[in-house]
């Protein structure tokens, strides 16, 4: 279904009919500059997907107008699928841009996963960690077999590990690297396994403090944001990945939605994330290379716990020295995390860019970066967490007491 409305600029009084492929997403956001005086217009649509009902909830320097014909304008806009950064581009965004990849059925295919992870696995998962902390194994089993997990389940530990294979399988879902990364930890985590002294070692270094706890429930955090808002919004970006370069490239396109006040804390947290992650990581490589968790340098050996309370843009000093560096350092962009969390980073509508600033001292340097780039990035970065998330249910599934706060 595609919703059609004129909206005339408050400034200028231009007009421009908005044509808007309704999408799964209960509330949908777009923004566009005027194209006579470049103010930004903005527009926010409340769905309801069972009747379908379409209401206009958000309207920022505009006034809706009834004559459809009445404008000299056009913008296309739809949130399953990137639009082209060319105004005037005649087809419907979905009539264009999912067939630009290599693999047309594949690549919808793994769109369609991908939003039924977001709708109905993620739901189910939630569900299934509050069955297992009660354990409530009738509940708990009910679910894994409604997922398709039909070992049986008759210890709480049962409960626990099948949990965490249903999340494991959650998360693999929106990695983007054909599982090279998750083949990585795989190998990281039968090495450790083969190292008990040094692992046990590990384990209680994780659960003092209630570290495993804090870094579960920081996990769980950022996927309850990607599932419920986030990944609705960047989503399409995915379908880049599967594109045939020779037809088009991602600087040609652009997302519907401009959110960036809503991604930008969700950034910061990935990058948070990921960055306790390299420590779990770390210390199973040292476990399994030298016994102990404790990093060798030139000169001294750094415990665990200094490395954990290193700034987070300082790690990749240390983690270009082991060999699970690159699962990291790539994706620890120290300079945009920074930015993009001070309250002078912002969005322009204009050239649909992000503007942040970093300063040292009395230098400022100031960037910019497109944003349907910075989406990519924030991607790239939820998806390395989640390849690298098996090192927590490890954890998890060693520590001595599996207790966690109830919700």
């Amino acid at each position: 279904m595609t919703v059609r409305r004129v909206v005339e600029c408050s400034e200028c009084k231009e007009r421009v009919l908005t044509r808007t492929a309704a999408g799964h997403a209960d509330y949908q956001e777009f923004a566009f500059p005027c194209p006579k005086c470049g103010i930004e217009l903005r527009f926010g649509m409340t769905l309801d997907q069972q009747n379908p009902e379409v209401k206009y909830t958000l309207l920022k320097n505009g006034v809706w107008r009834d004559d459809l014909h009445d404008a000299p304008h056009e913008r296309k806009f739809d949130t399953e699928t990137l639009i082209s950064i060319d105004p005037d581009e005649p087809m419907m965004p979905f009539l264009r841009a999912p067939f630009l990849a290599k693999d047309t059925g594949a690549s919808m295919q793994r769109h369609a996963e991908r939003y039924h992870a977001l709708q109905q696995f993620w739901p189910a998962l939630e569900k299934m960690s509050v069955h297992q902390q009660n354990q409530n194994r009738p509940l708990l089993l009910k679910i894994a077999q409604e997922l398709g997990y039909n070992d049986p389940i008759k210890t709480d530990h049962d409960a626990l590990m099948t949990m965490l294979h249903a999340f494991d399988a959650y998360g693999s879902i929106f990695t983007c690297d054909n599982g090279a990364a998750r083949k990585q930890i795989g190998k990281l985590l039968a090495s450790v396994r083969r190292a008990p002294a040094g692992q046990t070692e590990l384990v209680a270094f994780f659960e003092a403090e209630a570290r495993w706890v804090q870094l579960w429930n920081q996990l769980m955090s950022l996927r309850r944001m990607w599932a419920t808002k986030v990944g609705l919004i960047v989503l399409p970006v995915y379908r880049s990945f599967d594109w045939d370069p020779a037809k088009a490239t991602l600087a040609e396109y652009t997302l519907s939605q401009k959110r960036f006040e809503e991604l930008r804390p969700f950034f910061v947290d990935a990058y948070e994330t990921l960055s306790r992650l390299a420590v779990v990581a770390a210390g199973m490589e040292c476990v399994a290379k030298h016994g102990k968790p404790a990093i060798p340098l030139s000169k001294r050996e750094m415990p665990l716990a200094e490395f954990e309370a290193m700034a987070n843009g300082a790690k990749p000093d240390i983690l270009h020295k082991l060999g699970v560096g690159p699962l990291f350092v790539p994706f620890i962009d120290a300079k945009l995390r920074n930015g993009i969390g001070h309250h002078s980073a912002h969005y322009g509508v204009l050239l649909d860019d992000i503007y942040y600033q970093n300063q040292s001292g009395t230098t400022i340097e100031r960037f910019s970066i497109g944003y349907v780039q910075f989406c990519e990035k924030l991607i790239r970065l939820y998806a390395q967490v989640e390849a690298c998330a098996p090192v927590v249910c490890w954890l998890r599934a060693n520590v001595r007491d599996d207790v966690l706060p109830l919700v």
